[in-house]
């Protein structure tokens, strides 16, 4: 039987963040990708929009799939965000987790209000250029930045995106984001963190809570990547997934 991945991009992005690794992952998976709300690609935001809301939607879109066994979840940001709340309240429904760049505390204040300010830029202007230049600052590694395949598809995801959407789901995800660190340290799945190494909210600084465990637990930064890490470095990840799912299996 041919196993089911489920792959859910980070927050200002969509779906093809995942292009460059998603053939190697479906030589030995069934991929099942899920676009998120206020998303290209993705159903609108409501308002009131919450991370529950995505956890809902990620068991209605298993359900309408028909998978019923235990799904391997690769997240990146905000799909780190919803796998680790889907799989500590349906454990059930995860066999392993995969969770690259996903912060686990909440914003701090000087972040959440830059956060609160993006949001309200976005909402009232949508994303100009400069507002495009500050989000490239904060996801894409330095040597990233110089490549305009890379900066070219956070433009392009940020300015066909619905502003008010997207403008919720950062008050969801971001702004409103509870402390997941006690559900991450009691998940009871096979878990592997990875963040990159320039990424300047979630790093090395978190790896203290995420201790090792039974089910075996694993933290791993990766040179070269900032916030995007399996679109930055696709080799990297490939390899770490694989080894991991290995190590599963």
């Amino acid at each position: 039987m041919t196993r089911t991945a489920v792959l859910w991009h980070s927050m200002l992005v969509d779906d093809r963040m995942w292009d460059k690794v998603a053939p190697a992952f479906a030589q030995s998976r069934y991929l099942l990708r899920i676009s998120g709300p206020g998303h290209l690609g993705g159903p609108p935001a409501p308002r009131g929009s919450s991370l529950d809301d995505c956890v809902s939607l990620a068991l209605a879109t298993l359900d309408a799939a028909g998978v019923d066994s235990p799904v391997d979840w690769v997240g990146s940001g905000w799909g780190g965000h919803v796998g680790i709340l889907l799989a500590a309240a349906h454990p059930d429904r995860v066999r392993s987790l995969a969770v690259f760049d996903t912060p686990l505390t909440p914003l701090a204040v000087p972040e959440r209000m830059m956060m609160i300010a993006l949001q309200s830029s976005l909402r009232i202007v949508g994303a100009t250029r400069p507002i495009r230049r500050t989000i490239a600052a904060g996801m894409l590694a330095d040597q990233s930045r110089k490549q305009r395949t890379a900066t070219a598809y956070l433009d392009d995801c940020l300015l066909r995106a619905d502003r008010s959407s997207l403008a919720r789901m950062i008050g969801a995800v971001s702004i409103r984001r509870a402390d997941l660190t006690p559900l991450s340290a009691d998940l009871t799945m096979p878990t592997l963190f990875v963040s990159g190494e320039e990424d300047r909210v979630w790093g090395q600084e978190a790896a203290p809570s995420l201790r090792p465990a039974q089910p075996p637990r694993t933290v791993v930064t990766v040179p070269g990547a900032r916030h995007l890490t399996p679109f930055e470095a696709p080799t990297a990840t490939m390899d770490l997934v694989h080894a991991f799912w290995s190590r599963v299996d």
